[in-house]
């Protein structure tokens, strides 16, 4: 009965950080533009500190623990915080384009490591099995194992 009552919880809290709040949207867009200059000064540094910055794994761990607990409300939160921070991010990486457009600022190695497809399916991949780790380290409260 206890971890019924936990996982109870652990769903409620998940819940709450999934909802969409002013710091979402303060988060994403900041990860964005930090991603975007990431890429322009092919910098490396950049791109994981907007990833550190970056809300999005709070939706990938209610996607994923709403596919774990086939919850359909976690699942659906999940997906709408990930398709908004994706739809804020082009939009934002739209812009940075048209600056390295007129600037011309050139392809940077960052910017071709990031558009392969074999990369692209590979980083997916990667993605889909840390939100699931993620999942297992928060319901064994492991908190060694976010990273």
């Amino acid at each position: 009965m206890n971890e019924f009552i936990n996982i109870l919880e652990l769903r409620k809290k998940i819940v709450d950080d999934s909802h969409l709040y002013f710091d979402f949207f303060n988060y994403i867009i900041c990860a964005s533009v930090i991603s975007a200059v990431g890429l322009l000064l092919n910098n490396s540094l950049f791109l994981v500190a907007s990833m550190l910055i970056s809300p999005v794994m709070r939706h990938v761990l209610a996607l994923t623990f709403g596919i774990y607990v086939w919850d359909l409300e976690l699942i659906r939160n999940g997906f709408k915080g990930i398709t908004i921070s994706f739809m804020i991010t082009l939009f934002i990486g739209f812009i940075f384009g048209l600056i390295h457009h007129y600037y011309d600022f050139g392809i940077t190695d960052e910017m071709i490591d990031r558009t392969s497809s074999t990369n692209l399916f590979w980083s997916a991949i990667i993605a889909i099995f840390s939100g699931f780790a993620l999942v297992s380290s928060v319901i064994e409260e492991n908190i060694n194992n976010l990273v």
